[in-house]
């Protein structure tokens, strides 16, 4: 068994070998390990969704309320709770520092901050653990931050065991099954915890009915789940908390060694390494276009031209080019050795013949003797040095130059270049000697440096000309120039390959590293005082009351009924009377579509159950088929049977993944094998079984648009029963209740990228409804699926300016104090407001709401009928006013003018008639606004693709990346493609819809900006017509944009292999070449759309015509109306008692 120290030792090489690289993330990683391994901590952590009760569940096993708890996302960072001896609070900040605080509460306000703080540890006395047991508690996995993510990710790798934490409605999540899938393939051991199981209810599901669908789903995922525990904070049936503990004790008692640990980690560490340097290194040989195999070669060729260049560069300036000159040759001088110590030696032998006591031997001619002796070395002096000058300087000198010569145009200049040559005169050397009576060894130093001085200066003087010539007689021409850029992904390629070899040779492990005994060095972290540091704090914005913000004052519309009554006997305007009336009738008969959306198991059809005080609906915790519920006034009940084809399609659209498709459902029925296909979800399975369990009970009516009548007992069945719900599409309740008569409710199970259709109807819901409720739940108030609906939602509600929206947070009464509540109330009012969505929130329970409203739910329906009664015909009724007005104020002026000049009334009359003999609204009307909006479909479409494209990016990334490189890396691939495909189909979908409805709000407004003029030009003249509420209605909806699986895959993807996915630069291909596949097979469903937008606009058209009629009908009826009446003094005496009345 290693050793704590030789595992340490270990984890430290690898550290310090990995910080030669960029790689911080594993860094991290990789400190954590050691911090472990160091402090000798056995650590459980705590992973799942956020409001999962992992904190509370942490508390209660320890005994200490320490951590916070909150259904909103609070746990930022990643808290550490470690048994010890001591109470010492760290808090782990970024840049590798840390501090110490002294009370809980203070780390209960750093563990809600995000800037700053990245784990916490606190050291925590127990008496139930053995020091050195650690509880990890990580952000929750589907947090809406990105950094709540990492962090959950960054301290998994430290785990012994991993408890996986789901609240009890929210098992059946494809999320959390991926989430421990990955955890299986880091081999780190998982024990899934299923926690508020005092959320169960007996009578809705039998509890083994509700395990054994757990188990299932681990079975069909392919898990491995060491343990399930089902546990609740609160005394409950079925609560196993105390075996839950009891587990976590049995594993601090029975620690496993860290060997296995460590195995893991380190495997782990140069995995991820190579796959980083790996990665790297392709994309550097994707910058530089080079492989592997031709990277030594192309490097030297690099570098080869790079000189080149540089020498280009310089050359081109001739300040430049000079100095660089003089610099080579400064070069050469500094390092030229021309006085060696036998060159010394025989200037020694000249200079000894030049001192005053030098003495020849013999009697005769002493003088003449020493003269010639001196010039015999002096001459030997000059000769050496002259040699010396040719070999260090000249020679050097020249072949510096001599690769100048394919720039220099004047070939005499190269000719003098080559043949240079530079010798010391002997007058220099005689003239340079100083008297001396005896020659010492300093003075040969002190004249041989003087000697090197002249040769140098004469050198320099003698080369300036040559140098001058040489850069004016240089030219270059540069084809191509290289970036000093490229020279450093060379240099960082070679790094990342000496890197590779170390990871794979392990040499890293020969390295000589003294583990110093302080934990601070080991991980490179520094102290800071909590003084020292200044948190970030939020500033709570002032909330808005709840209470509606948009609710216009109520129009008394029984003051305009008792006008109307006192009007009946007037003798004029009958028309418009008659008109106003109609309105009315039109206000009290209207009917209000509320449509109630919202994430799985938010608790849309109890909230429904609540509005009704009946339990109607099937409330569950487990996935039902979706299927849509429209409830409205009656007594008839009728389901809608899927057509055959519709059902056939919704097979095949699940079995493409698995590259199977049907003829027919009897073909399928056939296949046994298919529902075994590891690509399928469990939720898949249950719907093939559940046709193939019912198929022969239901074929004979599966027709399209099949309206079943059935009995209301039966409703159960038809919506939670799976082997009954396949075959359901649509399910019409009509009830006598009176709150029904004036409202239509639809329960829609939402946007669904795994069923097309749903989505495109689901569209139309939204598009259709007065008023949208959406329903979130108490403990995941707000999640990423809510944000994607809600952001179409508001595209939507944005092309709905009378459409209404409610955001209600279910399940409150789950809070455990008002400070929760409005906690969760604060969540979403900012979540709201970053995604630009106006509504109110309404915090209710609709399950305390079906036995007896509280003043929650109270406020929330009252609300509701508010809109019914007040906000939705609000529009209208402000038409209804302005027209009694505009009346009114006609029967003022029809008095006036009788009073002041009656010949008026005939002038009126002319000029009445002349609008009776004439087209008032013109069927022009009708062409521009068809020629307006053709022209806006073509600018919709003319730019779709490049829209798309920026749009689809992020898809593609998503689904092909490394992630996608498993085992079985083709089933792995076609998963992805089916999950791109199906992703993108809802995009394409959802951006289909909105511009079908933009398209009809445009053509609505144009429409009505041309019949604007003539109204008001026939209400001057006592016309007294008003605009209608235009209603411009698809016939049809629009086909919708979408691409084809097959064609998909038929193209980029199916040559896409592991190696493209692993290599960064690589996979940025892939990725492009699929987009680029994705638009090209665009162009065609892109013109069948088109063609169905005009197909739209001729029945825009076709509607607006009638509208024209109607208006020239109504027009003409109250010019007549108006000329058949004659205005006498006792019609105007009567006009004014009314008048007086009113």
């Amino acid at each position: 068994m290693e050793s704590n120290q030789e595992a340490l030792d270990l984890l430290y090489k690898l550290k310090k070998e990995i910080e030669k690289s960029s790689n911080i993330l594993l860094t991290k990683q990789i400190n954590e390990m050691i911090k472990k391994l160091y402090n000798e901590q056995y650590t459980v952590s705590f992973v799942g969704h956020f409001s999962a009760g992992k904190s509370t569940l942490i508390n209660n096993v320890i005994g200490q309320n320490i951590l916070p708890s909150s259904p909103v996302p609070t746990t930022s960072n990643t808290a550490q709770l470690v048994s010890s001896d001591d109470n010492k609070i760290t808090v782990n900040l970024n840049d590798n520092q840390y501090t110490i605080v002294k009370e809980h509460e203070e780390v209960k306000r750093l563990n809600t901050e995000d800037k700053k703080v990245e784990s916490i540890e606190i050291n925590f006395n127990s008496d139930r653990f053995n020091n050195g047991f650690t509880f990890q508690d990580t952000p929750g996995v589907d947090s809406m931050r990105d950094n709540h993510r990492e962090s959950a990710f960054q301290y998994l790798l430290t785990s012994n065991f991993v408890f996986y934490t789901v609240d009890y409605n929210h098992v059946q999540s494809d999320m959390n099954f991926n989430f421990i899938k990955t955890l299986n393939q880091l081999e780190i051991p998982v024990i899934l915890v299923v926690n508020q199981i005092d959320k169960h209810d007996e009578d809705e599901i039998p509890f083994d009915t509700y395990k054994r669908r757990v188990n299932k789903s681990i079975h069909d995922w392919q898990l491995v789940v060491e343990k399930v525990f089902y546990v609740s904070k609160f005394e409950t049936p079925f609560n196993e908390s105390k075996m839950f503990n009891q587990y976590i004790h049995l594993l601090d008692e029975h620690r496993t060694d860290n060997q296995l640990f460590v195995e893991r980690v380190t495997n782990y560490i140069k995995q991820e390494q190579l796959n980083y340097i790996h990665n790297n290194m392709e994309e550097i040989l994707f910058n530089i276009d080079s492989t592997d195999a031709n990277f030594d070669n192309d490097y030297k060729a690099y570098l080869e031209k790079h000189d080149i260049q540089n020498e280009q560069s310089i050359i081109q300036d001739k300040d430049k080019f000079t100095q660089n000159l003089k610099d080579i040759r400064k070069e050469i001088l500094d390092n030229a050795y021309i006085m060696p110590y036998e060159m010394r030696e025989t200037i020694r032998k000249y200079l000894e013949t030049t001192a005053k006591d030098y003495k020849v031997k013999g009697l005769f001619n002493k003088e003449q003797k020493k003269q010639e002796l001196q010039q015999k070395h002096l001459n030997n002096v000059k000769e050496q040095l002259d040699a010396k000058i040719h070999d260090e300087i000249t020679k050097v000198w020249i072949k510096s130059l001599k690769n100048l010569n394919k720039y220099i145009t004047d070939p005499k200049l190269f000719e003098q270049i080559i043949n240079q040559k530079y010798e010391i005169d002997n007058d220099d050397l005689a003239e340079h000697v100083q008297e001396q009576t005896a020659i010492t060894n300093d003075y040969v130093l002190i004249y041989s440096n003087g000697i090197t001085d002249i040769i140098n200066k004469k050198i320099r003087k003698e080369t300036n000309q040559l140098i001058q010539d040489i850069v004016n007689k240089s030219e270059v021409h540069i084809e191509s120039n290289q970036s000093d850029d490229k020279l450093k992904e060379y240099e960082a390629y070679d790094a990342l390959r000496s890197l590779e070899n170390s990871l794979i040779t392990n040499n890293f492990k020969h390295y000589y590293i003294h583990l110093d005994e302080s934990i601070d060095k080991l991980i490179d972290r520094k102290f800071i005082p909590i003084e020292d540091i200044q948190l970030s704090r939020n500033i709570e914005k002032p909330r808005q009351n709840h209470k509606s913000q948009s609710q216009q004052q109520e129009i008394n519309m029984h003051k305009v009924k008792e006008q109307l009554t006192k009007m009946n006997n007037l003798p004029v305007y009958k028309t418009e009377l008659e008109n106003i009336h109609q309105q009315i009738n039109r206000i009290d008969e209207n009917i209000t579509k509320i449509a109630v959306f919202g994430t799985f198991s938010a608790g849309k059809s109890s909230l429904i159950n609540a509005i009704l005080k009946k339990p109607i609906l099937t409330s569950s915790p487990n996935p039902t088929t979706a299927s849509i519920t429209e409830i409205s006034y009656g007594n008839k009940q009728e389901v809608t049977f899927k057509s055959y084809n519709q059902l056939l399609e919704e097979i095949n659209h699940i079995t493409e993944v698995a590259n199977s498709t049907y003829e027919t459902i009897e073909d399928f029925i056939k296949d046994k094998d298919i529902s075994s296909h590891s690509a399928l979800s469990s939720h898949h399975v249950s719907f093939f079984d559940a046709i193939r369990t019912n198929f022969n009970h239901y074929k004979d009516i599966l027709i399209d648009n099949n309206a079943v009548e059935f009995q209301l007992d039966e409703l159960e069945k038809l919506t939670a029963d799976d082997t009954h719900a396949a075959f359901v599409h649509k399910i019409n309740l009509r009830l006598q209740e009176d709150w029904l008569k004036d409202k239509i409710i639809i329960d829609s199970p939402g946007l669904n990228s795994n069923n097309q259709r749903h989505t495109r109807e689901t569209e139309h819901i939204i598009s259709s409804s007065d008023l949208i409720i959406y329903v979130s739940y108490y403990n995941h108030a707000f999640t990423d699926k809510d944000a994607d609906f809600l952001t179409y939602m508001r595209d939507i509600n944005n092309l709905q300016q009378s459409q209404g929206i409610k955001f209600v947070i279910n399940a409150i009464d789950l809070a455990e104090s008002d400070e929760d509540r409005e906690a969760v109330i604060s969540y979403v009012a900012s979540s709201l407001a970053n995604l630009n969505i106006s509504s109110d929130i309404y915090p209710v329970s609709s399950k305390k709401a079906l036995q007896s409203y509280d003043d929650y739910f109270t406020h929330f329906k009252d609300s509701v009928n508010q809109f019914v009664e007040i906000e939705s015909k609000t529009v209208l009724q402000a038409q209804v006013e302005s027209r009694m007005n505009q009346l009114i104020n006609e029967l003022e002026e029809t008095v006036n003018t009788y009073r002041m000049d009656i010949n008026l009334f005939e002038n009126k009359k002319r000029k009445l008639n002349e609008y009776k003999n004439s087209e008032n609204f013109s069927e022009q009307i009708v062409t521009k606004s068809h020629h307006q909006l053709d022209k806006e479909i073509n600018d919709q479409l003319y730019y779709l693709k490049d829209r798309l494209y920026i749009q689809l990016n992020d898809i593609v990334k998503k689904h092909f990346n490394t992630s996608t490189v498993t085992d079985d890396f083709k089933q792995s691939l076609q998963i992805s493609t089916k999950q791109y495909t199906d992703d993108i189909n809802q995009k394409l979908s959802l951006e289909s819809s909105l511009i079908a409805e933009r398209l009809k709000t445009f053509y609505n407004k144009v429409f009505d900006d041309l019949l604007t003029p003539k109204i008001v030009e026939l209400n001057e003249a006592s016309i007294l017509i008003s605009k209608f509420k235009h209603q411009f209605v698809n016939e049809q909806i629009p086909e919708a944009l979408s691409i084809n699986i097959k064609a998909l895959s038929s193209q980029s993807i199916s040559s896409i292999s592991k190696r493209d996915l692993i290599k960064s630069t690589k996979a940025k291909d892939v990725q492009s070449d699929i987009l680029n596949d994705t638009i090209s097979l665009l162009t065609e469903p892109i013109e069948t759309f088109k063609q169905s937008l005009f197909n739209n606009l001729e029945g825009y058209d076709k509607i607006a015509k009638d509208y024209i009629n109607e208006y020239n009908r109504e027009t003409q009826q109250i010019i007549e109306s108006y000329l058949n009446t004659t205005i006498d003094n006792n019609v105007i005496e009567q006009i004014e008692e009314i008048l007086k009345e009113i």
